[in-house]
């Protein structure tokens, strides 16, 4: 037992010479750059649970993790925050990276990239002690770049179609509880209140995929701009708008400016499906997107349906859908399949409106 301890308090003295010029790697914020991997990670807006790496390379393939300030006093396995999955060999852009330990202020984090060694895809460099999975290394130092990452949050939302009484935000991300509001052009000038057309319900500190926002007045064919907003009162209402601006503000960048996206969204009464190529397990299959203008179900078809047969290629179908776009449906198939073919993706009406998909 003795003889394992020597053998484990050694392996951690050679993986710590490692980061030895690490952290004044870092304090440049210039990339690092070898033969074998390099990194870039520029100052950024987070909701605290992800950060995205610019560009990585790895010439073998491996990971790139993510340190926080700890690593500069030589915490070389506490201080690693979060690490991306596998990443094959070469060049990658904008890796995002999910923190374990959500980041609550402002702070300097440190991605570096690290070797797969032992070959499973598994990042196994804290749980094995530093023994495998070690980092790619220049001048007898770790590969690093540091960067500011400013706890706020952040948001997406793509262009889409719309029946004009809701809208869908691809992701939001937030440090503090709050909520996502849909302003309309006219906040670009100036008019803060009165281009509000619609708030989400409240939402947890967290990351957020396809939030669905009810619009109190209609839309179409114009732009809008999703913007998260605190609730800074803490009552989980949405009060920015009867405040004059006094309570629930929006979430700011580092200059302090508002978190803003924008996306065009066009007036929509037709239905329409995209189902991307994709494996799956044979029991589901994901549809990227559908767009109900009335409601109703997405249905999933074999091939046979294109040689008329309307009912029997029914394969499975969506629980009832609200009126407006939806996004990655995941539609459970009747019967697994375990061959590989073509499925076709078919919006339909929930004609006799029992919210119950009756057509077969």
């Amino acid at each position: 037992m003795r003889q394992r301890i020597q053998a484990l308090a050694l392996t951690f003295v050679v993986v710590a010479s490692l980061f030895a010029v690490g952290p004044a790697a870092a304090s440049t914020g210039t990339a690092s750059v070898s033969n074998h991997a390099s990194v870039t990670l520029d100052a950024q807006t987070t909701g605290g649970y992800t950060v995205t790496v610019d560009s990585v390379t790895l010439e073998d393939g491996g990971f790139v993790t993510i340190h926080d300030a700890s690593l500069g006093d030589g915490d070389v396995l506490g201080s690693v925050v979060g690490s991306s999955a596998y990443l094959a060999p070469g060049d990658h852009e904008n890796v995002t990276v999910r923190l374990e330990t959500p980041v609550e202020n402002d702070t300097t984090l440190t991605a570096m990239p690290h070797r797969d060694t032992d070959g499973d895809r598994v990042y196994e460099f804290v749980s094995g002690n530093g023994g495998v999975d070690g980092p790619y290394t220049a001048d007898g130092g770790a590969v690093v770049d540091s960067a500011n990452v400013t706890a706020s949050a952040t948001v997406s939302m793509s262009d889409q179609q719309t029946d004009g009484a809701s809208v869908v935000v691809d992701h939001v991300e937030l440090s503090q509880p709050g909520f996502v509001t849909i302003h309309d052009a006219s906040v670009t000038e100036g008019a803060v209140f009165d281009s509000v057309v619609g708030v989400s319900e409240r939402l947890d500190a967290g990351v957020h995929e396809d939030v669905r926002v009810s619009l109190d007045e209609s839309v179409g064919n114009e732009t809008l701009v999703p913007m998260p907003h605190r609730d800074t009162d803490g009552d989980g209402s949405y009060t920015f708008v009867e405040s004059e601006g006094s309570a629930d503000g929006p979430f700011t960048t580092a200059d302090g400016s508002a978190v803003v996206d924008t996306a065009a969204v066009t007036n929509a009464s037709e239905a329409s499906a995209t189902l991307a190529a994709q494996t799956t397990g044979g029991n589901s299959v994901v549809v990227d997107s559908v767009f109900v203008p009335e409601g109703g179900f997405v249905t999933i078809h074999d091939a046979s349906v294109t040689e008329g047969a309307v009912f029997d290629s029914v394969r499975g179908t969506s629980s009832y859908l609200e009126p407006g776009l939806h996004r990655n449906v995941t539609v459970a198939l009747d019967a697994p399949t375990n061959e590989s073919g073509t499925l076709v993706a078919m919006p339909h009406r929930d004609t006799d409106g029992d919210e119950a998909y009756t057509f077969v």
